[in-house]
């Protein structure tokens, strides 16, 4: 059986949105601490400063979306999936960076910033795959069927193919099929 989210969009707070996160004072991607990121990478729900989310803005969607956590409205789905991916940088920043692509900082050029944005996200350079034992669709599928945002995350990133088949369906699939309504937002 199904379960649909409602798609009354809503401003929750920006407490609210975050919930406990530890990772909410610097802006994942330049660490400016003075910055207060109120701007979320979907659909890894990293929180960036007004500079880095222009970056992204320019990227695509296809690549990342950003979204304020304090003007935009944001779907009951979408408001809870924040929350969940605490821990997501950490997948994004798994390998050390090479010498030649140091983190930018608050006080990097945007060319800096975007080749290390790029880096991260278009490239997933910093990704850790699972050489030669990329997850199967069936794990992809019981990790979106079981409404685990961060582990589907992993595994989609660790396989790079979000619509790698397990047994006939796609991670999406399994997640409506469910009723798992944060990995069908993810």
């Amino acid at each position: 059986r199904v379960r649909h989210c409602p798609r009354q969009a809503v401003r929750p707070a920006r407490a609210l949105l975050l919930g406990s996160r530890a990772d909410t004072s610097a802006c994942a991607d330049c660490g400016d601490d003075s910055a207060d990121p109120t701007w979320a990478v979907l659909p890894y729900g990293t929180l960036v400063c007004i500079e880095c989310c222009g970056i992204h803005r320019s990227l695509g969607v296809h690549i990342s979306k950003v979204r304020s956590v304090a003007l935009d409205s944001w779907s009951p789905a979408m408001a809870a999936l924040l929350p969940a991916l605490g821990g997501a940088n950490e997948l994004l920043l798994a390998l050390p960076p090479p010498s030649s692509l140091p983190p930018p900082t608050a006080a990097s050029s945007r060319s800096e910033r975007e080749r290390w944005i790029r880096a991260k996200y278009e490239e997933r350079r910093f990704v850790e795959r699972r050489e030669g034992d990329a997850p199967s669709g069936s794990e992809l599928c019981a990790a979106a069927a079981a409404d685990a945002p961060l582990a589907l995350l992993r595994l989609l990133l660790a396989a790079g193919d979000v619509d790698a088949p397990g047994g006939g369906c796609t991670p999406l699939h399994a997640a409506a099929a469910a009723g798992a309504p944060l990995c069908c937002e993810l």
